[in-house]
């Protein structure tokens, strides 16, 4: 569990630089919410991504996978 979260931290740490802002809240080692924002384009429709999810090593990992294919997608609409 311990390296999903590093491994999600890390990934985070990196945003600032590309533009984005993000908040990482545990509950209590059951579950955590995430939601990061595009601080260049915020609006109704591009409001940001947010997801809660069980505090499990599976979920985490998915968790960053959605959370990368989200920042990437942004990132590609700039262009």
């Amino acid at each position: 569990m311990e390296d999903s979260m590093n491994a999600l931290q890390s990934y985070l740490d990196t945003l600032k630089e590309k533009g984005f802002t993000f908040q990482l809240l545990n509950n209590n080692n059951e579950s955590i919410l995430l939601s990061v924002v595009n601080g260049v384009v915020v609006s109704a429709h591009l409001g940001g991504f947010v997801k809660r999810v069980i505090y499990a090593e599976e979920r985490v990992s998915d968790l960053l996978e959605e959370v990368e294919y989200y920042v990437e997608s942004i990132i590609e609409t700039r262009s």
